[in-house]
């Protein structure tokens, strides 16, 4: 991923920003944190796919987890997750409903059988 895409919603990478961790460094983890149904930590090895519906949902799907990130403006988060570049994701709510970044309104957890 370019920095051009991070530039447009973060200053600095490695900071948090409307729910989103973002590392200057490739991550080993990815943490999905939800305010109702707890949090869970997946291993980056353990990602089979990610799906995105332009400008509403994301969906991680793995080995024993489906993660759906919904929000607004999250082709930056996709990339990002291409890159292994997000350690976690939080729900944020709509209190950044006017950000032109991406912003995680809800984290949806499944367990896959």
């Amino acid at each position: 991923m370019e920095a051009g895409i991070l530039d447009k919603w973060s200053t600095e990478v490695g900071t948090r920003a409307h729910g989103l961790h973002i590392a200057a460094h490739e991550c080993s983890m990815f943490e999905a944190r939800t305010k109702r149904n707890g949090w869970v930590r997946l291993p980056y090895a353990a990602l089979l796919g990610t799906e995105y519906t332009p400008d509403s949902r994301v969906r991680l799907v793995f080995v024993t987890h489906i993660v759906d990130v919904e929000g607004k403006n999250l082709e930056a988060l996709y990339e990002a997750i291409g890159e292994r570049k997000v350690s976690r994701v939080d729900e944020s709510g709509s209190e950044h409903g006017d950000s032109t970044g991406p912003v995680v309104e809800t984290v949806g957890l499944t367990a896959r059988r």
